[in-house]
């Protein structure tokens, strides 16, 4: 269920894409989807605070999310493995490296790439780095989104949501920087761990919580190479092309 922290952050992810004119203003769950370009299933590891805004963010912004129960993947895996070899569609997440490495697998043997990585690095300043690999055009808008304040799983929604470009486009290296949110505010009563910056911060583990297993979070985005077949012409003029190299 979504609380008041992860409703209000989904809110001013709206606000801030529709001044950037990613969604209309007057957007709002389903109808912030743009004809067309109809926002990736998300999934995400429900045990924490920061994936569970991002799911709420882009929910809002018309995606279909799911969770993966306490961070294992298989039933999920075991659905695209035969899902994907009809129809390969794009998949995004926030979850740590274990699952976004298996999907990112299954999903090379299906024809698909990653367009975006992200790798969520808490520092001993309270910050957090975020290390992204995707086209320029999503980097550019990941600054901006920075810039405009955004908390970063609001952002992160943003990006899989509204960032793609073509998933031809080359990848480049970036870096960007936004504050932790106060651990108080990201904590969830009953519950622990409700935060991965809680693994991080020496302050945190003084506190009784242990480093996690396999690292941070990551924020990821596979998507088809290629949908549309070649036709029967543009088959035999490849082959004619091939034939004169040869005969070159």
């Amino acid at each position: 269920m979504t609380n008041r922290r992860e409703f209000l952050q989904t809110g001013a992810v709206v606000s801030v894409l529709a001044v950037h004119g990613l969604v209309p203003r007057e957007a709002v769950g389903a109808a912030a989807v743009r004809s067309g370009a109809a926002p990736p299933n998300t999934i995400y590891d429900e045990r924490y605070a920061e994936c569970r805004t991002f799911a709420a963010a882009a929910c809002e912004l018309g995606a279909a999310v799911r969770h993966i129960e306490r961070g294992d993947v298989t039933a999920v895996y075991d659905e695209l493995d035969v899902a994907w070899r009809a129809t390969p569609a794009a998949l995004a997440g926030t979850t740590q490296f274990g699952p976004m490495l298996v999907l990112e697998r299954l999903a090379g043997e299906r024809g698909m790439r990653p367009v975006l990585r992200v790798e969520h690095r808490p520092t001993a300043a309270g910050s957090i780095d975020h290390v992204m690999t995707a086209p320029r055009a999503t980097l550019t808008l990941a600054a901006e989104l920075c810039a405009a304040g955004l908390e970063w799983p609001g952002i992160m929604a943003a990006l899989v949501c509204r960032g793609m470009t073509t998933p031809r486009a080359p990848l480049s290296t970036a870096k960007v920087t936004t504050r932790a949110a106060p651990p108080a505010l990201l904590h969830d009563a009953g519950e622990t761990a409700a935060s991965f910056v809680h693994y991080y911060v020496p302050q945190r583990m003084q506190l009784g919580h242990a480093p996690a297993l396999d690292g941070p979070l990551y924020t990821w985005l596979v998507a088809p190479v290629s949908t549309r077949p070649s036709t029967p012409r543009q088959d035999n003029a490849r082959n004619r092309g091939a034939d004169d190299a040869g005969t070159a």
